[in-house]
C-alpha cells in the first residue's frame, strides 16, 4: 500500500520554520523590512515562503558558521553576481549581525575587469569606500599598474594642490607594489614614510 505525504503535518513544519525564520529576519534587518515583505502581492508570498523557511530558518540558524560570517559570504555572492539592488539591506543587515567596517570592506575589495559583474565604481565598492562627501581631501583612485601614480597621471599634481608632500606606503606585494609606489613617488618628488609591518608579503 502506497503511503501519502501528510499535507497537514508539512504545514505545521513550515509554519514553525516559517515563524523561526522571521524572527531571525526581523533580527538582521528590522521590523520595517518584514512588513514590505508582507505587504508584497500574494502571487509573490509563497516566494517569500520558501525563502524564509529554507534561507533563514533552515539555512542561516545552522551552527557551523557564525551570523557575521554567512553575513560577508552573502556580501561576496550579491557582488559577484551583480545584485547591487540587493547590497544596501545585507549591508546594513551584516553591521546588525556585527561585522565591523573593515571587514565589510575587505570582503568588497574592488576588481578591475572590462565587462562583467565585478566592474570598477560598481554599487558594491561605493556602498562601503566613497570618500565622505563633507571633506575635499579624501581621494578615491583606481590603480590598474604596480605604481598608483602611473595608473593616475593627474594625481601627482592634484596631491600637491591640496598641500600634500609626503606619502605613507603600504600594500599587499612587497616587492611589486610597495617598491613600485615608493619609487614612482620619489620621482614625483615627493617625500616617502615607508610603514614598517603594513604589508602581506
Amino acid at each position: 500500500m502506497m503511503e501519502h505525504a501528510d499535507r497537514e503535518a508539512i504545514e505545521e513544519a513550515q509554519a514553525v520554520l516559517y515563524e523561526e525564520g522571521t524572527k531571525l529576519r526581523r533580527e538582521v534587518f528590522g521590523s520595517g523590512h518584514i512588513s514590505a515583505s508582507k505587504a508584497l502581492p500574494q502571487f509573490l508570498q509563497p516566494v517569500q515562503s520558501m525563502a524564509v523557511t529554507a534561507g533563514w530558518s533552515l539555512c542561516w540558524t545552522r551552527p557551523g558558521l557564525e551570523r557575521k560570517t554567512r553575513s560577508l559570504l552573502c556580501l561576496v555572492m550579491l557582488a559577484v553576481l551583480g545584485r547591487d539592488h540587493e547590497l544596501g539591506v545585507h549591508v546594513r543587515g551584516a553591521i546588525a549581525n556585527g561585522c565591523a567596517h573593515d571587514e565589510i570592506r575587505e570582503a568588497l575589495l574592488q576588481h578591475e575587469e572590462t565587462d562583467g559583474t565585478l566592474l570598477r565604481d560598481n554599487e558594491a565598492w561605493q556602498l562601503v569606500l566613497l570618500p565622505r562627501s563633507n571633506t575635499t581631501t579624501e581621494l578615491l583612485v583606481a590603480k590598474v599598474t604596480h605604481d598608483t601614480l602611473e595608473s593616475n597621471l593627474d594625481l601627482a599634481q592634484r596631491l600637491r594642490d591640496l598641500g600634500i608632500g609626503r606619502t605613507v606606503a603600504f600594500s599587499i606585494q612587497s616587492e611589486y607594489c610597495v617598491l613600485s609606489m615608493c619609487r614612482g613617488a620619489l620621482a614625483a618628488g615627493f617625500d616617502v614614510t615607508l610603514l614598517s609591518g603594513a604589508h602581506s608579503t
